[in-house]
């Protein structure tokens, strides 16, 4: 990610690990083309990020049962890309749905850090601080080279009238070619072991004040952050609000915003602090 002075005070990355707890309005649309793409953007303070997404997939539809249970089943293949000048991120993910409760995605992305603005950061154990202040002394000392991440993501989903609750669980493990003991993941804020493992859990729980040609959702959310190796956690506590239309217009559709908003429970750099999110996007038709 990014960590430029000119531009922004400080950069840093984007945490699309939120991303798929934050688009709530993914409810399936069994009328939608077999090819499709996204593009999300989003911005962060506490610490402040920014970061373009970009995905392309295809769906296939296989569940015609009426049933809430039954309906729209899908299995999915897709790609996603991350352009930002201090790396590049590209993987591929498959996603199933094999009842409407239940959502289970796996991914792979690999990433080629530039070794500036930040990134990557290597630290002698998981005592040492990683705050801004620390980040911005170590400007200048960023290692270049490459890094793989392997994510499994459960996700849970149930409705009772217009309340909507989620629990999402990140299981995912990082391997790093550079040297040190632990790096610096500034997609979660949070240092992570060469070989290590990082488990995010968040829940969710909304009211939907959809209209017909809209979709409102606002509640509130829990998140657990957990490095397994450097024996670090963050707990967040706050409210979170997702918006979409029903807009078609041949090219783009469904556009979309998002806002979250949390107090840090428990956190070594940043406890006490509020942190914010806000972002949006649009899905496009490729063929």
């Amino acid at each position: 990610m990014l960590y430029v002075q000119p531009l922004f005070r400080k950069f840093s990355l984007f945490m699309f690990l939120l991303l798929p707890s934050l688009c709530l309005g993914e409810e399936l649309d069994s009328t939608s083309p077999a090819l499709e793409g996204s593009v999300d953007l989003a911005m962060s303070h506490n610490p402040v990020t920014l970061g373009l997404r970009m995905t392309a997939y295809r769906r296939f539809h296989y569940g015609k049962n009426q049933s809430m249970l039954w309906k729209d089943l899908y299995f999915q293949w897709g790609v996603q890309t991350v352009f930002n000048p201090s790396y590049i991120q590209y993987g591929t993910h498959i996603e199933w749905l094999p009842i409407a409760l239940l959502k289970l995605r796996a991914s792979y992305d690999a990433y080629h850090h530039f070794g500036q603005y930040g990134t990557v950061l290597s630290f002698d154990n998981a005592n040492d601080a990683y705050s801004d202040s620390t980040l911005m002394v170590r400007q200048g000392s960023e290692q270049s080279g490459f890094a793989q991440r392997f994510a499994l993501q459960p996700t849970v989903r149930l409705r009772l009238g217009k309340f909507v609750a989620r629990h999402v669980v990140n299981i995912n493990r990082y391997r790093f070619s550079q040297q040190g003991e632990v790096f610096l993941d500034r997609a979660i804020d949070i240092l992570v072991a060469q070989d290590g493992h990082v488990l995010v859990n968040t829940s969710q729980l909304l009211f939907d004040f959809s209209m017909p040609q809209s979709r409102l959702l606002a509640g509130t959310f829990y998140e657990l952050t957990k490095s397994v190796e450097a024996d670090l956690r963050r707990q967040r506590l706050g409210g979170v609000v997702f918006f979409s239309a029903s807009i078609f217009r041949r090219v783009v559709s469904k556009p979309r915003g998002f806002a979250q908003v949390a107090y840090n429970i428990e956190d070594r750099n940043r406890q006490g602090g509020m942190f914010f999110l806000i972002g949006g996007g649009f899905d496009y038709t490729l063929f």
